[in-house]
């Protein structure tokens, strides 16, 4: 198996992971069948992830990691953007909403394995047992500080994002005053704007953070006015003033994304075992989507008890993003 280099074999068997899980979710109408389908997903998914990130460390001068950074997240959030449409328009059909994107994805992914320049490993690594297994989720923040910063950053405003987005249809509906439907026809509306303004920004900061050769500028600047749009989204209550919102957090969301990639690849702990860091890296990602659901409750209820105190829910989402910005400024390995 290791013949096929280091990155190549998860590549291709996270996808097919990954498919066999949406197939599942796709052709199952049980509760615990679609969470199951989900968590294979979902395993597949991430064990395909953080070596096609680490293709990044392995293949990208540092002069260049920004810009391609960019067209990850380029690629990436024009996915999301596409899925929203899909489901839309298949939502009484399961299975093809769940199953037909992947086809795409296992042919164009497995077509980047093989012609990947992937190292191939000339010693067998150990045998993981299960306490060696449990210690490579651990990097040492005391003697790694710059990644546990850049860790820690990239939580906050993950969980920034995730506490609002979760709830962006019941927002629309209990706080704009619109029908569900018309909820639904704004919030996919929005996500257009948000993708097209991301889009932009990626594209721009990323160029713009290569030829300075400056990473922590551009991510607490990206960090702050994410959070200074989700404070704003407490005091909004129209749908124009919501898309303007929607287009401020683009645009900060954009610049963010594709410079701050690159600024974890520079302070990985050991660039000879990015995938291992990044795969760590990718729980700041995974982790504040399971608990934003159960986090935001919370501040939904403060002084509510319909739930409905979006202002202390975007208030609680706005500080995350900057406090995680913050963060940025203290790292020393980058500019």
């Amino acid at each position: 198996m290791w013949r096929w280099g280091r990155r190549r074999p998860w590549l291709v068997i996270g996808m097919l992971g990954m498919t066999v899980g949406l197939a599942i979710m796709g052709l199952t109408n049980t509760v615990p069948a679609v969470a199951v389908g989900w968590l294979i997903a979902q395993i597949g998914a991430n064990a395909a992830l953080a070596p096609f990130v680490a293709v990044l460390s392995d293949q990208v001068p540092e002069f260049q990691r920004a810009r391609i950074s960019s067209m990850i997240s380029i690629a990436q959030n024009l996915a999301i953007l596409i899925a929203t449409y899909l489901s839309n328009g298949l939502k009484d059909n399961l299975a093809v909403l769940y199953i037909a994107p992947a086809i795409p994805a296992i042919l164009v992914m497995t077509w980047f394995a093989f012609v990947l320049p992937d190292k191939q490993l000339t010693i067998k690594p150990p045998r993981l047992d299960l306490i060696g297994l449990i210690k490579t989720f651990w990097v040492n923040p005391i003697a790694h500080p710059d990644y546990a910063l850049a860790w820690a950053g990239r939580f906050l405003i993950t969980l920034c994002s995730f506490s609002f987005t979760t709830y962006r249809l019941m927002y629309l509906v209990n706080r704009v005053g619109l029908t569900r439907d018309e909820g639904l026809s704004v919030q996919a509306t929005s996500v257009l704007i948000y993708t097209i303004t991301l889009m932009a920004a990626s594209f721009v900061g990323g160029q713009l953070s290569d030829r300075l050769h400056r990473r922590k500028a551009f991510v607490f600047a990206a960090s702050a006015l994410f959070g200074l749009g989700t404070l704003m989204l407490a005091h909004t209550t129209t749908v124009s003033g919501f898309y303007m919102v929607e287009a401020v957090m683009g645009l900060a969301y954009g610049v963010y994304i594709s410079v701050d990639l690159a600024l974890v690849v520079d302070v990985l702990p050991n660039p000879d075992n990015a995938g291992k860091d990044l795969g760590v890296f990718n729980i700041a990602n995974a982790l504040p989507q399971s608990l934003a659901p159960y986090m935001a409750p919370f501040f939904l209820g403060i002084g509510s008890p319909e739930k409905m105190n979006y202002p202390a829910l975007c208030y609680f989402a706005g500080i995350c993003a900057i406090v995680g910005g913050v963060l940025a400024i203290f790292i020393k390995k980058v500019k």
